[in-house]
């Protein structure tokens, strides 16, 4: 069911409406002064986060590089061995280097 350009508009004309009237009737009035406090604490806080993601990224990144070039470095398929009841660890941390 697609619809044309006619009744999207309409539509969108409807919510916007809606909303404003909502608006008008709601009856709250903000006080500025709070209202700019609460941007300032949510910039605050957003940059907070940002710098916290940014430094988890490049934590990742560096952990990822170093498990990369110690499976490059001591990758030796001569190392790896099974039996039933010994099993060598090495490929263990192979995969988890590679995984990680």
């Amino acid at each position: 069911m697609a619809l044309d350009q006619n009744q999207v508009n309409d539509i969108a004309e409807k919510i916007i409406t809606s909303a404003t009237e909502l608006k008008v009737n709601s009856g709250k009035v903000f006080d500025k002064e709070k209202l700019s406090a609460l941007r300032e604490r949510e910039n605050k806080w957003h940059e907070i986060s940002m710098n916290q993601l940014s430094f988890y990224n490049n934590l990742l990144i560096v952990l990822g590089t170093g498990f990369l070039a110690f499976v490059i470095k001591e990758f030796r398929p001569t190392n790896i061995y099974f039996t039933i009841k010994e099993m060598s660890w090495y490929p263990t941390v192979i995969v988890l280097s590679i995984a990680v």
